[in-house]
């Protein structure tokens, strides 16, 4: 037995399964978001006549991302100027193994850097913060396993002794 996506002609074959019993099961988990026609088709036998089933509407929906979490805490707060201050993402998700991915760090005039999870953990290390209070994000960006989360703090860079 042959099972084909009908949506576009010429059919495009699924795959095929062996038919016991009067029934044929095909199982696939690389089939495309959406709505689709599906046929299966009988190739048949010395005693049994080929045939092709009716049409089925097959929709395919898109697969859940885990929802993800995510936490961000500076080394040095407040900080003085020319400080090296390291923060550090750290991504955690409702279940299963560790997100992998990159967590872009930015503050409220652009981006500080981009940087690859490890363990879960992101870090990025500046000595360039402004004077003053800067709102500091961590945004990972998910993967098709994880969903997108981030996280915002209040860096402070205060004048002063050192």
């Amino acid at each position: 037995m042959e099972f084909l996506d009908a949506t576009i002609q010429p059919s495009v074959s699924l795959g095929t399964a062996a038919v016991e019993g009067g029934t044929a099961a095909f199982s696939t988990s690389a089939l495309p978001n959406g709505r689709r026609q599906r046929i299966a088709r009988y190739l048949g036998s010395s005693n049994y006549a080929p045939s092709t089933s009716p049409v089925v509407t097959q929709t395919v929906a898109p697969r859940l991302r885990q929802a993800t979490e995510t936490d961000l805490v500076s080394s040095k707060n407040p900080a003085q100027p020319d400080d090296a201050v390291t923060f550090t993402a750290t991504v955690t998700a409702s279940s299963g193994a560790a997100p992998t991915g990159f967590v872009t760090f930015s503050d409220g005039a652009g981006v500080l850097g981009r940087q690859a999870l490890r363990d879960a953990q992101a870090t990025l290390t500046t000595d360039q913060l402004v004077l003053g209070t800067s709102q500091i994000r961590a945004a990972y960006s998910g993967n098709t396993t994880y969903a997108p989360s981030s996280a915002t703090i209040s860096q402070e860079v205060q004048s002063g002794p050192p």
